[in-house]
């Protein structure tokens, strides 16, 4: 008779944790939103909360992490959290609560914590350390202490997010259950965003857009979760690149064509461009990990091309130039029209950098500070303010000057020498991921805020310090029984 054995280490119930995990992290996610929504509750939903949000936050932190990920965003469907008490927002009560979340590992948790790499800790120390000289100045420059906090706060919630979650994603399967969380959300929100673009379903309460405006047939819906999308499409795309068939390949495979389809139903050109270069990117990573994920990778791509190709000549074939194809193609020919031509949105923006940079002057090396426009109005510049959502990298120029933009940098390009440095002990999906979503991000800098906006900023420390805690299974078992 042979009886079967578990292997050491392995947890029989890990289905059911993390199914828990991921029914917890939805209600916080419900809770928080509510929470933030219906303020005249403010006192009852605490006290019936805050017990429940603790406990999930210590027994599953990565789930909860993953839900305030998604709380930042604006991503609960039917909970709409655009509005804050006054300048507050609930990015900053996300963050907030992820600082608490990391605060009560480091207090109850294991005392075997690793710390951040040096490297690391000192790019998010020296940006710090000039954003306080910044705020500094602001104050000497006679803005109010407020209004000069809120508005260069987003900054320095990326390098305080960045730690907190290095903190918390040592917890053991927190990466994982906070994967699942965003997935899924990512996920949901996707479906509807299709919907609503292609104006099959009124999606609003379910996308909650900044802004709606229309291109053709579809609509182009405006919100943060926009950039979680492109970012789980592309690890998505990583995981189909350079894995095995398994039981989860369908799946992913359905995920990755989701967030793909509402990436391109995004409409937005400059993130076409980037996507373009991180696949490229991608490739090239993954045909340098071995033949076994050189083999798995042309047999996906060549799927992937065939199927493309005979649904575009198809649907082109058509004729209408109102098909979401012919849209997305339209918007792909006529960028690089305004490239060629410096006609159109790239007129607009070079003539709003030109603007932008008369104001700035000689203060380029340390920018104007954080002047709140209703303390320094600029009537030269849009909304008189010296931010601007068309404009990308001069967020971090006119405020924190040249010195504060490359020091941003520093912190995601340090921590890209960290994964390289120990991708052995990570899986090969995760190193291919993040340097095709690292190219994607860095492509966007002269026209997207997804590296100056308070969302933006959030999305992407975390996602930074997932990918640099993120292990294989089996190292993460070594590294739980030692610890």
């Amino acid at each position: 008779m042979v009886t079967a054995m578990r292997p050491t280490g392995a947890r029989p119930t890990s289905r059911c944790s993390v199914a828990a995990a991921f029914l917890l992290a939805s209600f916080l996610s419900v809770a928080t939103g509510f929470l933030i929504a219906h303020t005249g509750f403010l006192i009852l939903i605490v006290l019936l909360a805050l017990p429940v949000a603790s406990w999930i936050a210590l027994s599953h932190p990565g789930a909860a992490l993953g839900a305030l990920w998604l709380v930042a965003l604006n991503g609960i469907p039917l909970i709409d959290l655009q509005s804050g008490a006054g300048q507050l927002r609930p990015t900053d009560l996300a963050v907030f609560a992820m600082v608490l979340i990391a605060a009560g590992r480091l207090l109850l948790g294991p005392r075997t914590i690793r710390r951040l790499p040096i490297s690391v800790a000192g790019a998010c120390g020296l940006f710090g350390l000039w954003w306080f000289l910044t705020l500094f100045r602001s104050l000497e420059a006679g803005i109010p202490t407020t209004d000069a906090l809120f508005f260069g706060r987003d900054f320095l919630s990326f390098i305080v997010v960045i730690p907190a979650a290095w903190i918390v994603f040592q917890a053991r399967d927190a990466w994982r259950e906070c994967v699942i969380v965003v997935v899924v959300g990512a996920a949901v929100y996707s479906l509807f965003y299709v919907a609503g673009a292609l104006g099959l379903v009124n999606a609003v309460s379910f996308t909650h857009p900044q802004l709606i405006s229309s291109a053709g047939a579809i609509q182009r819906l405006y919100t943060p979760m926009n950039d979680l999308v492109v970012t789980v499409a592309v690890f998505a795309g990583a995981v189909l690149a350079t894995t095995r068939r398994s039981r989860l390949t369908p799946w992913i495979a359905s995920l990755a064509a989701i967030t793909l389809l509402a990436f391109l139903l995004q409409l937005t050109r400059a993130a076409y461009l980037g996507m373009a270069v991180g696949g490229m990117i991608a490739i090239l990573i993954a045909i340098t990990r071995g033949p076994q994920i050189r083999k798995v990778l042309f047999r996906r791509v060549t799927v992937f091309v065939v199927v493309t190709g005979m649904a575009l000549i198809i649907v082109t074939g058509v004729g209408s130039t109102s098909l979401p194809t012919n849209v997305i193609t339209g918007r792909i020919s006529s960028g690089f029209t305004d490239l060629g031509e410096r006609s159109g949105t790239v007129r607009y923006r070079l003539n709003l950098y030109h603007r932008m940079l008369g104001v700035l002057g000689p203060d380029w090396p340390v920018g104007l500070t954080f002047l709140h426009p209703k303390d320094r109005y600029f009537p030269d510049l849009p909304d008189g303010t010296i931010r601007n959502a068309d404009v990308g990298l001069l967020n971090a120029v006119m405020t924190m000057g040249l010195t504060g933009l490359v020091l941003l940098l520093c912190v995601p390009l340090v921590l890209a020498r960290y994964v390289m440095q120990t991708r052995k002990r990570r899986p090969p999906w995760m190193i291919v991921g993040f340097f095709a979503w690292l190219a994607v991000l860095l492509a966007g800098l002269p026209t997207l805020i997804t590296l100056f906006s308070p969302t933006g900023l959030v999305s992407t420390g975390l996602t930074l310090a997932l990918c640099a805690t993120t292990t294989t299974a089996r190292r993460q078992e070594r590294n739980a029984r030692s610890g």
